[in-house]
């Protein structure tokens, strides 16, 4: 580290300047192909300096090209690989000059669009249970009978928290019950895994279509507001649509 550094012409702070004093902030190296990287490229030093293998190094390279969206930061590469796309494809919407969540998503649709007239009382269950009837009617149902809709718990967000739930219960007991092997255990942890693989799925779709959907009712209502000349029928289809 020390010849990497002055190699470099980068100063190694005190704390690394002796190696029992390096070994306590940063502990032994990991099993692996570890090395030291900098977080921050001006110094050596305990806030600046983490254990990093090859492709952890790898993204932290000068030539690293980062994005950063809903305040999360990461080079385009493992944007690419999260959302399924081409690295080209990221690259060509920057050189474009997208911004860094068109580049990651793709430029959103018109904010109405798919939401119908009044956004406030589309229905989002037919888009996750296409066809399964009974299911949507269930939803709905256990949407009718929530008790905070004086928050704006409208259904889209309702679905986002009720999985959410779901899904955090379920990593619970997966973590929990981590090798066991009961045989009515070992049931349970199927169910719940498959669950859980549903309920990741859910909330990768409906996150964004959550942004999407805030956008139109937004417009909505804003277009609404400078329609009615007295300003309350707008209010009572938004009161309507949690009915």
């Amino acid at each position: 580290m020390k010849t990497r550094a002055k190699k470099e012409g980068y100063p190694v702070e005190r704390e690394f300047t002796e190696f029992r004093s390096f070994l306590r902030h940063m502990g032994p190296r990991p099993p692996g192909d570890f090395s030291i990287d900098r977080e921050d490229r001006e110094t050596y030093g305990p806030m600046t300096c983490i254990w990093k293998d090859r492709s952890g190094q790898a993204n932290n390279r000068r030539t690293t090209i980062f994005l950063t969206c809903d305040g999360v930061r990461q080079p385009l590469a493992l944007w690419a690989r999260q959302t399924g796309q081409k690295q080209g494809t990221l690259r060509a919407r920057l050189d474009r000059g997208w911004p860094h969540r068109a580049v990651i998503y793709g430029k959103e649709k018109p904010a109405a669009e798919g939401f119908g007239r009044n956004p406030y009382r589309w229905l989002p269950w037919p888009t996750f249970w296409p066809g399964d009837r009974q299911k949507q009617e269930a939803w709905e149902h256990a949407y009718q009978r929530r008790q905070d809709r004086e928050d704006g718990l409208y259904r889209i967000r309702f679905l986002i928290r009720e999985v959410a739930r779901t899904y955090s219960d379920d990593a619970d007991f997966l973590s929990l019950h981590e090798g066991d092997v009961r045989p009515e255990v070992q049931k349970e942890i199927a169910l719940r895994r498959d669950r859980l693989s549903r309920a990741t799925e859910i909330l990768d779709r409906a996150y964004p279509l959550l942004r999407e959907w805030e956008a139109a009712a937004e417009a909505w209502t804003r277009t609404r507001q400078n329609r009615d000349t007295d300003g309350d029928e707008w209010e009572d289809d938004i009161d309507a649509a949690l009915e």
